[in-house]
């Protein structure tokens, strides 16, 4: 049991390989991430991004990531796309999951 307590109480150092930086969210670390969304999966709110599988919440409340898409007005989880490049914050739980707070697509560039 002691143990198991020190798993979640201990922050997370993560390494990420695009830009790695990591601010203090609750007792987790937030990464901040880049890469392209490769498949989304809409039933279980998850999506694979650059080979990582990520989570995006309940699909209502305040566990909903702030999602920003390039050129429009607002964004959300359904409107996501395979081939997206993004950059995103996230939290990883140990030995459980990472959860997305906030993604913003980036525009194609030309």
């Amino acid at each position: 049991m002691k143990n198991r307590f020190w798993s979640f109480a201990c922050p997370l150092v993560l390494s990420f390989h695009v830009s790695g930086q990591q601010i203090e969210y609750g007792h987790l670390n937030w990464v901040e991430g880049e890469g392209v969304i490769h498949s989304i999966s809409i039933g279980d709110r998850t999506a694979v991004i650059s080979g990582y599988r990520y989570t995006f919440g309940h699909s209502s409340g305040q566990d909903q990531p702030g999602i920003e898409l390039s050129g429009r007005d607002h964004g959300a989880f359904q409107m996501l796309r395979t081939g997206m490049k993004v950059r995103f914050h996230f939290v990883a739980v140990p030995n459980s999951y990472r959860r997305v707070l906030y993604l913003r697509h980036l525009p194609d560039e030309d």
